[in-house]
């Protein structure tokens, strides 16, 4: 029961860290999107100007920092170790359909692309690969491969649009792991009756 217990506590713990950083306060006060302005220049020419707006790179960061205990495998607490634990016959089967639920909805929206389809070459851009090369070839790790891919991004005159999915993304995921937090309270008052 300890195996099921501990884990699940962790999960918590790291997701009400998760809810005190100034990232998800700072979603609703910054408006979080982004801003396009065309502005008719001297040749007649539209210059075009993007601004996302939402949490500032530090708040960010730090999200992410805590954000990878939930998506890296090498971590107890990643979502896809979770859904081992809640395979085990300890936890009803009322727990593990909510948990299915939960982990289902997010990876199809992850696995879904954002409202205007984003196109670099010729790959339609869904929301897991955003947050990937935002998290591994930008913010954390430099995996080769994708830190050619974000520093690519990042030159695009879609890069604010690029970001502001990154931000939705960790928005929507921090939401999952707030659902799955609650559950997981649930199931661990469960089981120490």
């Amino acid at each position: 029961m300890e195996n099921i217990i501990k884990p699940l506590r962790l999960f918590n713990e790291k997701a009400t860290k998760l809810e005190r950083l100034s990232f998800i306060d700072t979603l609703s006060k910054y408006n979080s999107g982004v801003s396009i302005t065309f502005k008719k220049n001297d040749t007649g020419q539209f210059d075009i100007t993007q601004e996302r707006r939402g949490p500032l790179e530090e708040a960010i960061d730090a999200f992410v920092l805590t954000i990878r205990f939930f998506i890296q495998d090498n971590e107890s607490i990643s979502l896809r170790n979770i859904a081992s634990i809640y395979e085990s016959s300890l936890i009803k089967d009322s727990a593990k359909s909510k948990f299915k639920a939960i982990r289902d909805t997010l990876n199809k929206y992850l696995d879904s692309n954002s409202g205007m389809a984003i196109i670099i070459n010729e790959e339609t851009l869904n929301h897991r690969k955003i947050m990937d090369v935002m998290i591994y070839g930008g913010l954390s790790h430099a995996n080769k491969e994708k830190k050619k891919q974000y520093d690519f991004w990042v030159q695009l005159p879609l890069k604010a649009m690029i970001e502001n999915d990154f931000v939705s993304t960790l928005a929507v995921l921090f939401a999952a792991i707030k659902s799955i937090s609650d559950l997981n309270t649930d199931v661990i008052n469960e089981l120490t009756i």
